[in-house]
């Protein structure tokens, strides 16, 4: 019981820090402080933006029945464009918006949506 508690407040707190981050990127995005990379005219931000939020609302939807495919679903767009995005960053290093260190955020978020998944996949698995 404790174990799953304690996952479950990682879990939280890890998509409150995606969400945290996509907003940030999200506001440079919308102010053209620094612009994300766009797939077809959309900005990827905002629709990591809207996933992040999906994931969230997906969590408050406790035992119905459409709560892992909303989750999945969302998390499969998220470490989809991450992966994509941390692939291209890696080839060309100009796709990814950075940090002020300068560290690419496609890797911060293909290791944050990659826990997220882990996470959510092990709380489902685990006995009440």
């Amino acid at each position: 019981m404790t174990l799953r508690i304690l996952a479950n407040v990682l879990l939280w707190g890890l998509l409150l820090i995606g969400l945290f981050g996509a907003v940030s990127v999200s506001w440079q995005t919308f102010t053209q402080v620094s612009l994300c990379p766009a797939v077809e005219g959309a900005r990827v931000c905002y629709v990591v933006l809207i996933c992040y939020l999906l994931m969230l609302i997906a969590q408050l939807m406790r035992g119905m029945s459409m709560q892992s495919v909303v989750f999945y679903s969302a998390l499969a767009v998220v470490f989809g464009f991450a992966l994509l995005g941390s692939v291209l960053e890696f080839g060309n290093g100009t796709t990814c918006p950075k940090s002020s260190s300068g560290f690419a955020m496609c890797y911060a978020s293909l290791m944050l949506s990659g826990s997220i998944g882990l996470l959510y996949w092990f709380l489902r698995r685990v006995k009440t």
